[in-house]
């Protein structure tokens, strides 16, 4: 028996073997296997840009609330105004009923309305004058009436007090006895009298040399009650304004004096001097009273005559250093002195006074001689009855 050929057998196997696996993975077919590329969707992608307001963008400016500041005015004389101000505001008001200030105040801002002109003859207080704006203002309250008088002296006794208990007493000299009228022909003097009456109590001093003086003082002095000289460690006490715009007296002079005003323009003019009580040191060293001044003429001469000045006409003579005004230093401070003086020649005071300024001289007599034998020419100075601020 012819052996089977093992080699072919073999290779048979193998490639049924072969074939059966590629069958079995789907292979064996002579057809070409095709790349299967998956489908892609073509539909173009559409950008969804989102909507833009084109509406311009509007900044809003917080509202400013603002108040107007008033109030009312009663008391006020017809014919007369009174300037009030909150600040750098002022308004004029020349009649009783309500004002308001031009420009508002804004809301939570402050005001201060004060008085910055009085009314002629008399004071005005204010109320309700000061606060925070959270609304409209009109409660401020403005009341005018005439100040009630301040007496400095209600007159004189015959030991050269007042009656309230102040010193007087006269001071004079000139180039002819180094101006202390002491020695030499120099004659100088005064007086005191009760009289009948408070009314008619007197005052006076004089000064006098048988040869007319190139420069002459003489003066008369009246203190505040129970004052009787200006302290020089302290401040002097005095009587204290309150809204008075006057001061009044009764004044004359000597013939002589009264004839050389008459015959020479300004030639009988007298010095009223305020000596206030607060003292200052100075920085070189020296003490201080503040001096305020006013030159008036008087035109009674030898008859005791009533005279009115204006406090706002006195200017200031002698600050001390400081930066007041004539206003403030009479609203703050007492008048401790009050002197009435005549001063000619070389010893001449020059006074800035009236509107427009004009220089105001003082005088004394220099230039006309009485009938006594021989002849000396007198300066005197004579008060009558009490002092008042009104």
């Amino acid at each position: 028996m012819k052996q089977p050929n093992l080699a072919v057998f073999k290779f048979s196997v193998l490639a049924a073997a072969i074939a059966l696996g590629l069958s079995a993975c789907g292979g064996g077919s002579s057809s070409t296997t095709a790349s299967t590329t998956p489908s892609t969707s073509t539909t173009p992608s559409t950008s969804t840009t989102p909507s833009t307001s084109t509406t311009p963008t509007t900044t809003t400016t917080p509202t400013t609330t603002s108040y107007t500041i008033g109030g009312t005015v009663s008391g006020l004389n017809s014919g007369t105004q009174v300037v009030l101000a909150n600040g750098t505001d002022n308004v004029t008001v020349t009649a009783n009923g309500n004002f308001t200030f031009t420009n508002p105040v804004t809301s939570g801002g402050t005001y201060d309305v004060t008085v910055q002109t009085q009314p002629t003859g008399e004071t005005c207080q204010v109320t309700n004058g000061t606060g925070t704006a959270t609304g409209t203002v009109s409660n401020v309250t403005i009341s005018c009436a005439a100040p009630q008088p301040v007496v400095f002296s209600h007159g004189f006794t015959a030991s050269n007090v007042t009656l309230d208990g102040g010193g007087t007493g006269g001071y004079g000299g000139s180039n002819l006895d180094n101006f202390s009228c002491t020695g030499g022909a120099a004659v100088c003097g005064g007086a005191s009298s009760a009289g009948t009456s408070a009314a008619t109590s007197s005052e006076y001093f004089y000064y006098q040399q048988p040869t007319a003086p190139t420069a002459e003082y003489v003066g008369l002095y009246v203190q505040a009650p129970n004052v009787t000289s200006l302290s020089t460690t302290t401040n002097t006490p005095g009587v204290t304004l309150s809204g008075q715009t006057s001061m009044t007296f009764e004044f004359n002079n000597n013939p002589e004096w009264a004839a050389q005003g008459a015959n020479t323009p300004g030639g009988s003019n007298v010095l009223v001097q305020l000596t206030m009580g607060n003292l200052y040191q100075l920085s070189g060293g020296g003490l201080c009273h503040i001096l305020l001044r006013y030159i008036f003429n008087p035109t009674g001469g030898t008859a005791a005559t009533s005279y009115t000045l204006p406090l706002s006409g006195f200017v200031m003579a002698q600050p001390c250093g400081t930066n007041l005004t004539v206003a403030q230093v009479l609203a703050q401070q007492p008048i401790a002195q009050i002197d009435f003086q005549g001063d000619s020649g070389g010893s001449a005071i020059t006074v800035q006074q009236g509107t427009p300024p004009t220089n105001v001289v003082t005088s004394a007599n220099t230039t006309v001689a009485n009938t006594a034998n021989p002849p000396v020419y007198p300066s005197t100075l004579a008060l009558t009855g009490p002092i008042t601020f009104q």
